[in-house]
């Protein structure tokens, strides 16, 4: 059963969140994964066997934008000299109804996704995209539809939020930044129809540009820079 006072502090950092999310809802959305300048995230992949060390990859992550107004990020990987665009990931101006797309190397389109929801299963850089949720929005079913054959497949996501203080973050070794001045966090959380993870992120409640970490099924990635 838990105990009385986790559920007490944890009622509290929701209502805290949702205050501070009333207040700041419309800045944060715009600045959710439009950072300012480059940054990296080491990633640490999963193997099948325990006997052998995880792969890691340290990425860059670099911002742009297009002439109409479009923002971009451009995945390289840090250890391979003169290292090609992994991917692009390219998001609309705050508000806009278009979609946000994943594009490949060569700029072909991997992925498009129209809902504010956009999962890259199985892709090696870390660049799922969650919609802005706050605690009145908990639970909340989103959609990611594709196209093959001519037949589209349609699956449900549910995103919920839950927080947690910097030092439960600390504890689960969801953080490795020691730059970071807060106190609360909240994980965001994307689960398919059968309840298992699709993806997570935990981020700062505040107008922050990107999250601190990320889990999927396949890798575990952390804000270092």
């Amino acid at each position: 059963m838990p105990d009385k006072n986790h559920i007490i502090r944890k009622i509290i950092l929701l209502n805290f969140i949702a205050f501070f999310v009333f207040l700041c809802a419309a800045y944060g959305s715009a600045m959710r994964y439009r950072p300012a300048t480059a940054f990296q995230v080491l990633s640490q992949y999963k193997t099948f066997n325990e006997s052998v060390p995880a792969p890691n990859k340290v990425w860059k992550i670099v911002p742009d934008s297009t002439s109409d107004g479009h923002s971009i990020l451009r995945f390289f990987v840090m250890e391979e000299s003169e290292s090609p665009v992994v991917c692009t990931l390219e998001l609309p101006m705050p508000g806009s109804s278009e979609a946000i797309r994943l594009l490949g190397p060569d700029d072909s389109i991997e992925k498009i996704s129209s809902s504010g929801l956009l999962l890259t299963t199985g892709f090696p850089a870390p660049c799922d995209v969650l919609p802005p949720v706050d605690v009145q929005d908990d639970g909340r079913l989103y959609q990611e539809k594709r196209e093959a054959a001519g037949r589209l497949f349609v699956r449900n996501y549910r995103i919920t939020a839950e927080p947690f203080t910097i030092d439960e973050a600390r504890s689960k070794g969801w953080i490795r930044n020691d730059r970071l001045n807060m106190k609360t966090v909240v994980m965001i959380t994307a689960t398919d129809e059968s309840g298992e993870l699709a993806v997570r992120q935990l981020w700062p409640v505040n107008e922050s540009a990107w999250w601190l970490y990320e889990e999927t099924p396949q890798r575990q990635s952390w804000l270092i820079y």
